[in-house]
């Protein structure tokens, strides 16, 4: 699809945000169409991700949500301050792509072309103070483990088995109070 064939899909779906929309519409087409031109014999295209910015409540899953129904593809939410309570932040996030791989019916090809989101990623900050921040190392530690996923890497899950998340369309959202002020 092209980037006005998913805006026109979003359009009859999410009402409002219509500068959201069209910028991840060209973000998605361009994250397929790499993946489309990728291969071994091929020259290797880096990967990218998309971050969305906006307060609770404007849309950013829902567009999310209707985006993958749009490209028929799996997808998965996580909450990235939920990963930061957690003591096994490796295993959670092998949960996630367990998750996806569940959404894709246990076909990891299908998976691997899948969307994750990871909400309220503006917690993740380390060394806060400010009140509903995630301090110190189990954010940091967070912010490592996603890293290396959202770059594209091999890993291992249940049933030994690796999804690689390189083709993983990754999109982070959050809030980023104070952000205009920057």
């Amino acid at each position: 699809m092209t980037p006005s064939q998913i805006v026109k899909f979003l359009d009859q779906h999410v009402v409002g945000q219509d500068e959201a929309k069209r910028q991840m519409a060209v973000a998605v087409y361009t994250h397929y169409k790499k993946i489309e031109l990728a291969g071994p014999d091929r020259v290797e295209i880096v990967k990218s991700n998309v971050l969305l910015i906006g307060p609770t409540g404007t849309g950013k899953t829902l567009l999310c949500e209707t985006l993958s129904r749009v490209l028929e593809v799996p997808f998965v939410t996580a909450n990235a301050t939920s990963l930061a309570q957690s003591e096994y932040v490796n295993e959670e996030i092998e949960a996630i792509l367990q998750r996806l791989i569940d959404k894709a019916q246990g076909d990891i090809q299908r998976a691997q072309r899948g969307i994750v989101f990871i909400d309220e990623i503006d917690k993740l900050r380390a060394g806060g103070g400010e009140r509903g921040q995630v301090r110190g190392t189990s954010g940091e530690g967070v912010q490592h483990a996603l890293l290396k996923i959202m770059e594209g890497a091999p890993v291992k899950i249940k049933d030994a088995r690796y999804i690689d998340t390189t083709q993983i369309l990754f999109i982070c959202g959050g809030a980023f109070v104070g952000i205009e002020e920057i």
